[in-house]
């Protein structure tokens, strides 16, 4: 499979594709609307891989691919654990299942291909950099600040 086709569920907003196994078999993945902690250990491992979002946004989509292509020629398993982290809803999957799915997406013939882990990586990365979601994390530490600040200690 040398193309990667992201299908989305417009009513959850749920992107899905299929890899296949070590065996060959087909299986279909899908990505799921980021919360803050699956948010907050993506953008950990982004900047571990020296991922900075903001000239990321800020490139064109060739040159932004491209950057993503060399990054998963030079770190396919660290691709693979965000691209399993988005791929997982929960934290009790995240737990019991990240070394499991990030496997299945490392060892994938389909991900052996680097610009099928650098789409996807890429719609992971535009998905920490959602506009709405950003806006979001701004107002509640503002909120936080704010509410710090009337708060009077008790004696």
């Amino acid at each position: 499979m040398k193309n990667l086709e992201l299908s989305t569920d417009k009513d959850n907003k749920i992107e899905t594709f299929d890899i296949k196994d070590k065996d060959g078999n087909d299986i279909t993945l899908s990505i799921y609307p980021l919360q803050l902690a699956r948010l907050s250990m993506i953008s950990q491992k982004l900047r571990a891989l020296n991922i900075d979002l903001d000239k990321m946004t800020e490139a064109d989509e060739n040159q932004s691919l491209n950057q993503m292509v060399e990054i998963c020629a030079e770190k396919p398993r660290a691709v693979a654990e965000i691209i399993a982290i988005a791929t997982l809803r929960t934290k009790k999957d995240i737990d019991e299942k990240l070394t499991e799915r990030t496997d299945l997406i490392y060892w994938s013939p389909t991900s052996g291909n680097c610009k099928v882990l650098a789409t996807l990586l890429e719609y992971v990365v535009m998905l920490c950099y959602d506009d709405s979601f950003m806006d979001a994390l701004k107002t509640v530490r503002v909120l936080r600040v704010n509410i710090g600040r009337e708060t009077e200690p008790q004696e």
